[in-house]
């Protein structure tokens, strides 16, 4: 059984960590667990840029604090500026013990001008989803995703793919080379 160490104590984050690596690895068996593990950016991260230092950062930190894993995931929720409101996202670093590292955006949606003001005046997405919605956007359960969607699509089920195609590099690394022709990967 392979341990997979998910940067984040959000049972979110770490469930859907596990739908992802059992859908991957099908006929693999996965203990996945969450710790807390510092994302070293602000607590709501604004722009790419930021969004992937924060998952970057967070699987490194993960890694750090139980080295004896076979995976390390981070997984960072960012904002950027999109047209006239703000776009949420997410971005994927996973880690693997052979030193592969695999990384994928995932999709993005856009917040409504309500929320997207409060955000503007400082407020951290969440905390402008409570102020504006209550409990019904609940960052540990469906999110403001799934309010948005009427619940056809939750957090769990946005970041699922994103993990799945962040796998890709670490299921083939033949085909994620650098120009030197070694596998891709992570820096020290």
């Amino acid at each position: 059984m392979k341990t997979v160490i998910v940067g984040s104590k959000n049972p979110v984050k770490v469930n859907a960590t596990r739908i992802a690596f059992e859908s991957v690895f099908a006929n693999e068996s996965f203990t996945v667990e969450g710790l807390s593990a510092a994302s070293g950016v602000n607590d709501q991260p604004f722009g790419e840029d930021e969004t992937y230092q924060g998952a970057l950062n967070r699987a490194t930190n993960s890694q750090a604090k139980q080295p004896e894993a076979d995976f390390w995931v981070g997984i960072e929720s960012g904002i950027d500026d999109q047209l006239d409101t703000l776009e949420v996202f997410n971005w994927i670093v996973i880690l693997s013990h052979e030193g592969l590292q695999g990384r994928a955006k995932s999709g993005s949606y856009l917040v409504p001008q309500t929320v997207s003001q409060l955000v503007k005046q400082g407020q951290e997405l969440a905390d402008a989803c409570f102020k504006i919605f209550g409990d019904k956007t609940n960052k540990t359960e469906g999110g403001l995703v799934a309010y948005l969607t009427g619940g056809a699509l939750d957090r769990t089920h946005f970041y699922v793919p994103a993990i799945q195609l962040a796998l890709a590099a670490i299921i083939h690394p033949e085909l994620y080379q650098s120009s030197t022709t070694e596998p891709q990967r992570r820096s020290a």
